[in-house]
């Protein structure tokens, strides 16, 4: 699979598609037929990419700062394929996502700096803010608990359950 002339920064599986998130800002889609299509809308590396619970989003974060939800993807034909959402607010790369496995339209992200968003990609606003106080490396909602789990970097280098 060599569409991509950059480094490729990040992967995610729904079903039978691949994404692949690349330094020159595009995803790309492989899917197990002849076709393959792409997203363009960052405008540097693509280094986070995760595809909802549901399979209705796909949403990606970048160098950019910039957190995009896709949808009309789920069927592999890439027609129809839109950004719905582009999220500004972050203050570094986006690299950690996550999707809330009880409430599938709530998504979770974490800048490079030391910034959170929790998004409700329904109607499109933060719905809650978190200062992690350093660098947030990733990002997971614990599956039987209603809680999220950052893994920090500089400058605390933990573990936080929120």
């Amino acid at each position: 699979m060599a569409s991509h002339t950059a480094r490729v920064a990040s992967l995610s599986w729904k079903d039978y598609i691949l994404s692949r998130g690349s330094r020159s800002g595009h995803i790309h889609h492989h899917v197990r037929v002849a076709d393959h299509f792409t997203l363009s809308g960052h405008s540097q590396d693509v280094c986070g990419l995760k595809w909802s619970p549901d399979g209705r989003y796909l949403a990606s974060g970048g160098n950019d700062n910039l957190v995009y939800v896709w949808s009309g993807v789920q069927d592999g034909s890439g027609q129809g394929s839109s950004s719905v959402h582009c999220f500004s607010e972050h203050q570094g790369a986006v690299k950690a996502l996550t999707w809330c496995p009880w409430e599938h339209n709530i998504l979770a992200s974490g800048g490079g700096t030391r910034d959170c968003c929790i998004w409700n990609v329904n109607c499109g606003s933060c719905i809650n803010g978190l200062d992690t106080q350093s660098q947030i490396s990733s990002l997971m909602f614990a599956p039987n608990y209603k809680e999220l789990v950052s893994s920090l970097g500089y400058s605390h280098n933990n573990v936080v359950i929120w």
